[in-house]
């Protein structure tokens, strides 16, 4: 990220175009929609296409499973330059267990229409919540579970909505933190987890791989802290800032239940 930033300042200065250039660089930081999303070859059982309508008129696309042989459901929202097409076939692993699992997705990612920023991706996300309360099993249990920028979406989420756990992998603090000092004024979309977490009355738990180079292990703790230490945080060991989800599945659902 940090490399980033400094390519785009230098291109800003290269073209003079001063505090919008920055702007957009800023922005373009935050949102980098992957190119290509085909739909992959499901190792397993092939999940059900299923809709998200915003209040904006939107309509975004994404992945369920029901649950097989228990009564929950995890709302997966997935991290930057990711889809729900790829995320749909990393999250295999969460599927054990028989559990249901609803793959969201964003405006300008993944085939959809429209251009991300904070605001959308919250309404983006708001869609989805309501397409999970529809899935949901009869008195069952919604998780919702984010990586890397969809733990901003999950944690904003879990603020608004009661949900019964809420779980993220390797997310910041705020983009406001992650910038350097010179882009900090030109941020606008701040995603203000801290803040987030601190109004959550749910379950939290924040796994981070100790050798995340991406976003530093150190923003656990810092998110704990915010949650007024109510948070707990699960080290993944040697794990970067993509950690197979071979790895997570085992531990989120021993956290949840």
């Amino acid at each position: 990220m940090w490399r980033s930033w400094l390519v785009g300042l230098a291109v800003v200065v290269a073209l003079g175009t001063g505090a919008f250039g920055l702007t957009r660089v800023a922005r373009s930081v935050v949102f980098q929609p992957p190119r290509g999303h085909a739909v992959p070859a499901w190792p397993g059982e092939e999940p059900q296409l299923v809709t998200a309508t915003t209040e904006d008129g939107l309509e975004l696309q994404g992945y369920y499973w029901p649950a097989t042989t228990s009564n929950d459901l995890l709302l997966v929202f997935h991290g930057n330059a990711e889809s729900q097409q790829g995320m749909a076939l990393a999250a295999q692993p969460l599927l054990a267990g028989g559990h249901g699992l609803l793959i969201a997705s964003y405006r300008g990612y993944g085939g959809n229409a429209g251009k991300p920023s904070e605001e959308g991706l919250y309404a983006d996300g708001e869609a989805w919540m309501t397409v999970a309360r529809q899935a949901m099993p009869p008195g069952g249990q919604l998780y919702l579970f984010g990586h890397s920028l969809g733990g901003a979406v999950a944690l904003e989420m879990a603020e608004r909505h009661s949900v019964d756990g809420v779980a993220t992998l390797g997310t910041f603090t705020s983009v406001t933190d992650m910038a350097p000092w010179f882009a900090r004024p030109f941020v606008l979309d701040k995603f203000d987890n801290a803040k987030a977490i601190a109004g959550i009355h749910s379950p939290i738990v924040l796994f981070h791989g100790t050798r995340d180079e991406t976003i530093p292990f150190a923003s656990a703790a810092k998110l704990r802290a915010a949650s007024g230490n109510r948070a707990k945080v699960v080290p993944i060991e040697g794990g970067g800032h993509n950690v197979p989800m071979d790895r997570v599945a085992p531990l989120l659902w021993k956290e949840f239940h």
